[in-house]
């Protein structure tokens, strides 16, 4: 199955570390020289333990559309659902027969 990079990634640098946060899942991690390197070729099999990886979302499958994925997302928090209320009131011109 083919990997690609998240377009949620922000690859930081600090005082000589390289560290690889995920703004949709809140994951951060430190990459050594040699997985940085492996991560900026696309060499995703080298890097080793691809399910932490996409379970940290740093990758996702390549047909992934993470822009729907967090519009989806979004829409659900606009209206939630517990709190969904309806109500129904007849029109005052209505007229009950008994």
């Amino acid at each position: 199955m083919m990997f690609k990079k998240s377009r949620f990634n922000l690859e930081l640098s600090l005082e000589g570390r390289r560290y690889l946060y995920n703004s949709y899942s809140g994951a951060l991690a430190e990459l050594d020289h040699l997985q940085f390197e492996q991560y900026q070729k696309g060499d995703f099999q080298a890097l080793g333990e691809l399910e932490l990886w996409l379970d940290m979302g740093f990758l996702v499958r390549r047909n992934l559309n993470e822009t729907k994925m967090l519009k989806t997302a979004f829409e659900k928090k606009q209206i939630p659902l517990p709190s969904f209320y309806l109500t129904i009131a007849p029109h005052s011109a209505l007229q009950l027969r008994v």
